[in-house]
């Protein structure tokens, strides 16, 4: 696991017994197999790369710790794209309260037909199950208020998010600088107008 001859596997100097160390995955972070890691020096993790090339774009002082980091995160947030994802933002951008969509529009909306359940069973479309059809709509405050299989058409209405914000209790002190006033009314006023409130 030391790199060749005990040494760090970042800046290959001989790592010591007091050392203190850390184990990186020289590759693919999902081979867990010894041969996949190494010792660094844990100093080695906040040591400064001058500069790296990632994907085309130069990054300037960059160090381990971070790099490892933003790696990790992209990974952890790199989600398989819904492939209800057109329909969701279809919700997302609409300003209308009512609507009413037949299964053609929808399949219109998708960019592909929809299997033949949906046009046999209800159930189809309220199933409230991660990944379901249903998510592109209740994820955005929409719930089905009339499906009629036989003319092939939903109806949808906007209710209310279920979430609360929590509005700490601070903010409605009566001795808030002007300042803090002003930023915390920007704030919601771009929150209102970004999810379509006002």
């Amino acid at each position: 696991m030391i790199g060749k001859n005990g040494k760090c596997y970042f800046c290959a100097k001989k790592i010591k017994m007091m050392d203190e160390k850390k184990i990186i995955f020289k590759k693919n972070i999902k081979d867990k197999t010894v041969k996949n890691m190494a010792y660094i020096h844990a100093d080695c993790k906040n040591q400064i790369i001058t500069s790296i090339k990632i994907n085309d774009e130069v990054s300037n002082n960059v160090t381990v710790k971070e790099l490892m980091e933003t790696i990790e995160y992209e990974k952890t947030n790199k989600k398989r794209k819904s492939k209800f994802q057109n329909l969701l933002k279809y919700f997302h951008d609409t300003n209308k309260n009512k609507l009413t969509l037949s299964f053609k529009t929808i399949e219109k909306i998708l960019g592909f037909k929809l299997c033949d359940s949906a046009y046999k069973y209800k159930t189809y479309f309220l199933s409230k199950r991660k990944g379901m059809i249903s998510e592109a709509w209740i994820s955005q405050g929409f719930d089905v208020e009339n499906i009629n299989i036989e003319k092939q058409t939903i109806e949808f209405k906007r209710v209310k998010f279920k979430k609360k914000i929590n509005v700490p209790d601070v903010l409605y002190r009566a001795n808030l600088p002007e300042e803090a006033i002003s930023e915390a009314n920007n704030f919601f006023l771009h929150f209102l107008e970004k999810y379509r409130l006002i």
